[in-house]
C-alpha cells in the first residue's frame, strides 16, 4: 500500500452524489430522479427493503448481534479512537432506538439528505457525519442491486484519503465484505461485545466516516494529523498482508533480476546482453499444423491452461519462457528503458498482467534435490520457488547458463530471521490460482536425469496440480502450467501428461526450425550487437544457403548465435572455439568444487573426446550413463571415499555435465542414455581422440582398424573432414593417404554415393576448414602430396554421375585454387563438364 497525506477532500455534493449512485445503480429502474426528491424516496425504500426500518414506522429494538449493530459499534470505535467523538447512537441505550435517528435522512419533508442536495445548494455543514456513514454504508453494503459497486467505491474512497496500490494480499481481506464472518470481541467505554464485524466491513466505515468529518473544512496542516493516524490504523490492522505482499514481491523481483540478462554460455564477450535483443519468436506446430503461441489461451481462460514445450536443444525453449515471464514481470520491475524496450514482445505474448510468475528451471530442483539442507522444499514447488528465492538466489543463479554456485552466508536458507512462508502467503497464492492468476513456468523437464531425482520432481507436480489446478466450482479457474523438455522415452512422458493430467494431443506444442526469415532476423540482430556491417550479414545468409555445416548449425537459435558471434572464421574454427569456451566456463564456475570432483572435471575433454570416439566406432550417437560412469571413475580419486560418496559424486558430475557444460544432453527419445549436442560436436572431438593417438602411435593405426570399418557413409564423412582439417600439413602424407581412402571408398546405392561426393566438394571448397586440398603455397616437400589429394578428388568427382546434377557446385568449383592449380594437368580450359 502507498500512503500520502491528500492536498484536498471532494465537496459534499461530489461524494454525496458518488455514494449515492454506488447505492442505486439501479435508480432509473426504480422510477426515481437524480434529485433531492428522489435519491430521499430511494433510501427510504432501500431502508425498509434491507430491514434497517420497519414498514410500520415505529421504532425497532437493535439487536446486539445484528449487521448494523456490528458496523455501529465498529464505526463508534473508530469515532471515538481518531475523532474523540461518542456517537449519540452509542451513549446509553440509544442504540436501541437507531430510527428516530437514521430516518431523518428519508423525511421528504425536513429530512438531511434532501436538504444537502437541493438544487439551491446550501452552505450548511454536515453536522451529522457519524449517522450520515452509518446510514450510507450500511446500505451500500445490504443491497444486492450494489454489489458490483462496493469495491469500486471503497477504492475511490480509499484513495480521498491517500491510499492507493492496494495490494492484493491486503483487497483480499479489505474488499470482502461479508456480514457473516465475524471478527474478534471489541471494547468501548468498558462495555464489551462480541461477534463483531469482519476486517472489510469496519474499515469501509471508518473510511466514509472519515470522509463525511473532514469534507467542507479539510486541510492539511489542520488535519492532516487525523488522516495519518487513520493511515496508520490501517498499516497495523494490516501488518500481516503488507509483510506477505512484500515476501511475495521480494520473490518475484529476484526472479526479474535473475532473468532480465541474457547470458549464452558459449560466447565470452564483456558487454551486458539483454534477451529482447536478441529474441525471435518461435513458430509452432501441433500434430503436423502450424498454430498460434500456446500461451494465447491463458487470456481470458475459465480453466486452468497446461501445456507441454516441446524441441530438442538449442531451439529457443529457455528463450521462450524467460521472455514470456519478462513480458509479465517488466511493468513491475522494469524500467522504463525495459519496459520500451520489451514493448514489442510484451504485446507479442499479450499476457495478463496479474499473473504471479513461479519460475522453476531444472537446476534450481536438482540443487535442492541434492542439497539434504534443501531436500525438503523440493516437495512443494511454491515452497521450493520462495524458498530459493528469498534464500538462495544471492548466492546460486538458477537461470542463468554461465553463472556458478556462490558461496552461501552462514546458511542463510536455514537462518530464523528472513522471509519464511505463512499461512497468509498460502491463502494468497491460493486465491490468485482460482483466479487463474498464477503462472507456473517449468523449464528443461528432461534435465532432471537421475530416476528418483525424476520421480520426486513428477510426484511434486501431481500434487501442484491436484491443489492449485483442479477445482470443482466453474467460477473457479486454477493456475496455468508451461513446462519444457525435450522429448524422453514415452513412458516417461506418459508419466508427465498423467501428473498433469494433460492430453498430449492437445497440450503438445513443438517448436520448429528457424526458417529463412527468422534466420535472417537474428543474424541481424547479432550483427548489431558486433557492429559488422549489414553486407556481412548477407555474406553470413548466403554462406547459409550454401554450406550445408552452416545450415546445419542455423537450424536452431542457440548454434545460430554462436555461428554469427564468431562468423569469420572457418566452421572447424567455430566449433572448436565453442567446445573450449563451454569447457573454460564450466571449469571457472565449479573452480570451488569438491577437490574430488575438480579433478575431474579437469580432465573433461579427455573423456569427452573418448566417449564421442567410442559412439563413432560403434555407431551409435547415443551412450549410456554407464559408459559415462566408467570414463567418470577412471580419473576420480575413490580411495577416501565410501560407495555413498562415489555414487553421490557421480551423479553431481552427471548434473554438472548435462545442465552447466552444455556439450552433451539426454538422449533424444530415452530416459538414461545421453548423446552430444551435435553431430559436428562429437565429430570434433572424437577426432581429438584420433589426434592424441597420432602423436604417439603410426596414424595407420586409426586410418585401417578405425575409419575403414565405420559403416555409415555420413559417420565416415563427418569424422574424416574434421580430421583431414586437424591433420593440414602436420601429416600429410598420412592425409593424402584419408583423401584417397575418401575417393576410392565403395558405395551400396546413389545416396551413400551423394555422400561422399558432398564430403570431397566440403574439402576441395574449404567448408569446414583449411584441409591439404586448399592449401595455396605448399612447401616443397609437400606439394606433390596436395597435388595429388587435389588429384584424386577432382577425378573422382568428373566420374561421378551424382556431380555432374550438382550445378552450383560445378561452378563454385571451377573457380577453387584446387581446380585452377590442376586444370592444365586436366587438359581443361578452366570448365567443369
Amino acid at each position: 500500500m502507498n500512503f500520502s497525506i491528500p492536498e484536498k477532500m471532494p465537496t459534499r455534493n461530489e461524494f454525496l452524489l458518488a455514494f449515492l449512485d454506488a447505492i442505486f445503480p439501479d435508480l432509473e429502474d426504480l422510477e426515481w430522479a437524480r434529485t433531492g426528491y428522489g435519491y430521499t424516496s430511494a433510501c427510504e425504500m432501500a431502508a425498509r427493503e434491507t430491514g434497517l426500518l420497519g414498514n410500520d414506522l415505529e421504532d425497532k429494538q437493535l439487536s446486539e448481534d445484528s449487521p448494523l449493530f456490528r458496523l455501529l459499534f465498529e464505526m463508534g470505535q473508530s469515532s471515538v479512537s481518531i475523532f474523540h467523538k461518542m456517537p449519540y447512537l452509542l451513549e446509553g441505550g440509544a442504540y436501541e432506538y437507531y430510527e428516530e435517528t437514521l430516518f431523518s435522512f428519508c423525511d421528504q419533508t425536513s429530512g438531511s439528505l434532501k436538504g444537502w442536495l437541493r438544487e439551491s445548494g446550501s452552505r450548511s455543514r454536515i453536522n451529522k457525519s457519524f449517522d450520515a456513514a452509518l446510514f450510507f454504508t450500511y446500505l451500500l453494503l445490504s443491497r444486492e442491486a450494489a454489489i458490483l459497486n462496493r469495491m469500486v467505491f471503497f477504492e475511490q474512497c480509499l484513495e480521498i484519503i491517500g491510499i492507493t496500490e492496494i495490494d492484493p494480499i491486503v483487497g483480499r481481506q479489505l474488499f470482502h465484505f461479508d456480514w457473516e464472518e465475524l471478527s474478534e470481541e471489541g471494547e468501548i467505554n468498558g462495555r464489551h461485545f462480541h461477534r463483531l464485524a469482519n476486517r472489510g466491513i469496519r474499515f469501509f466505515g471508518l473510511v466514509t466516516l472519515t470522509i463525511f468529518e473532514l469534507m467542507g473544512t479539510y486541510s492539511v496542516e489542520k488535519d492532516g494529523e487525523t488522516i495519518q493516524k487513520v493511515h496508520d490504523l490501517f498499516a497495523s490492522a494490516f501488518e500481516e498482508e503488507v509483510k506477505a505482499s512484500k515476501s511475495l514481491d521480494k520473490a518475484e523481483e529476484a526472479l526479474f533480476d535473475s532473468i532480465r540478462f541474457f547470458d549464452p554460455r558459449s560466447i565470452q564477450t564483456a558487454k551486458t546482453l539483454y534477451p529482447q535483443d536478441f529474441f525471435v519468436p518461435p513458430i509452432f506446430e501441433q500434430n503436423g499444423e502450424k498454430v498460434d503461441m500456446p500461451l494465447f489461451a491463458i487470456k481470458g481462460a475459465s480453466k486452468s491452461q497446461r501445456v507441454k514445450i516441446l524441441a530438442k536443444t538449442g531451439m529457443g525453449k529457455t528463450a521462450f519462457l524467460q521472455m514470456a515471464s519478462l513480458s509479465i514481470l517488466a511493468d513491475r520491475y522494469g524500467s522504463e528503458k525495459t519496459r520500451v524496450s520489451l514493448k514489442a514482445f510484451t504485446d507479442y505474448f499479450d499476457l495478463p498482467k496479474n499473473l504471479y510468475v513461479i519460475s522453476i528451471p531444472a537446476r534450481m530442483f536438482s540443487f535442492c534435490y541434492r542439497d539434504e539442507r534443501y531436500r525438503e522444499w523440493t516437495g512443494d514447488f511454491l515452497s521450493l520457488f520462495f524458498n530459493s528465492m528469498w534464500k538462495l538466489s544471492e548466492g546460486y543463479s538458477f537461470f542463468s547458463s554461465q553463472a556458478g554456485p556462490r558461496p552461501i552466508v552462514e546458511n542463510k536458507a536455514k537462518s530464523p530471521g528472513g522471509e519464511k512462508m505463512t499461512k497468509t502467503i498460502w491463502e494468497a497464492l491460493e486465491d490468485r490460482a482460482r483466479a487463474g492468476q498464477l503462472l507456473l513456468v517449468l523449464d528443461s523437464f528432461d534435465e532432471i536425469s537421475s530416476g528418483p531425482m525424476r520421480t520426486a520432481y513428477l510426484q511434486a507436480l501431481s500434487a501442484f496440480y491436484d491443489q492449485y489446478c483442479s477445482y470443482p466450482e466453474a467460477h473457479e479457474v486454477g493456475a496455468h502450467v508451461i513446462i519444457s523438455s525435450r522429448e524422453m522415452s514415452p513412458r516417461t512422458m506418459t508419466f508427465l501428461d498423467h501428473a498433469l493430467d494433460i492430453d498430449p494431443s492437445f497440450s503438445d506444442y513443438r517448436i520448429c526450425p528457424l526458417n529463412e526469415d527468422q534466420r535472417r532476423d537474428l543474424v541481424l540482430k547479432w550483427n548489431r550487437f558486433t557492429n559488422i556491417p549489414e553486407e556481412e550479414s548477407r555474406a553470413l545468409l548466403r554462406e547459409i544457403q550454401r554450406n550445408h555445416y552452416y545450415r546445419d548449425y542455423s537450424l536452431n537459435p542457440y548454434m545460430l548465435s554462436v555461428v554469427s558471434f564468431y562468423f569469420g572464421h572457418d566452421l572447424g574454427s567455430i566449433t572448436r572455439r565453442f567446445i573450449t569456451t563451454l569447457v573454460d566456463r564450466m571449469l571457472k564456475n565449479n573452480r570451488t568444487a569438491d577437490p574430488v570432483l575438480y579433478d575431474v572435471l579437469m580432465n573433461i575433454l579427455p573423456i569427452l573426446q573418448d566417449l564421442a570416439l567410442e559412439s563413432v566406432k560403434s555407431g551409435k550417437p547415443h551412450f549410456s550413463r554407464s559408459q559415462l560412469d566408467r570414463h567418470l571413475t577412471r580419473w576420480m580419486d575413490k580411495s577416501r571415499l565410501s560407495r555413498e560418496e562415489v555414487q553421490g559424486a557421480i551423479d553431481r558430475l552427471h548434473e554438472i555435465f548435462v545442465t552447466e557444460l552444455g556439450l552433451i544432453i539426454p538422449a533424444e527419445g530415452a530416459d538414461h542414455d545421453y548423446q552430444f549436442i551435435n553431430g559436428q560436436i562429437r565429430f570434433e572431438l572424437a577426432v581429438k581422440a584420433i589426434q592424441k593417438t597420432l602423436e604417439t602411435e603410426e596414424g595407420e593405426f586409426y586410418r585401417r582398424p578405425v575409419l575403414a570399418s565405420i559403416a555409415d557413409p555420413e559417420d565416415y564423412v563427418g569424422l574424416l573432414v574434421p580430421l583431414l582439417c586437424t591433420i593440414n600439413l602436420e601429416n600429410v602424407r598420412l592425409a593424402e593417404r584419408l583423401v584417397f581412402d575418401l575417393a576410392t571408398r565403395d558405395f551400396s546405392d546413389r545416396t551413400q554415393e551423394e555422400v561422399l561426393v558432398r564430403a570431397m566438394i566440403d574439402l576441395l571448397l574449404n567448408r569446414y576448414g583449411s584441409n591439404i586440398t586448399t592449401v595455396a603455397m605448399p612447401g616443397e616437400g609437400d606439394a606433390q602430396y596436395v597435388l595429388r589429394a587435389q588429384r584424386l578428388l577432382l577425378m573422382r568427382l568428373l566420374t561421378s554421375p551424382s556431380f555432374r546434377e550438382m550445378e552450383e557446385d560445378r561452378e563454385a568449383l571451377a573457380q577453387s585454387p584446387a581446380f585452377r592449380s590442376n586444370a592444365g594437368w586436366f587438359g581443361r580450359d578452366g570448365e567443369l563438364h
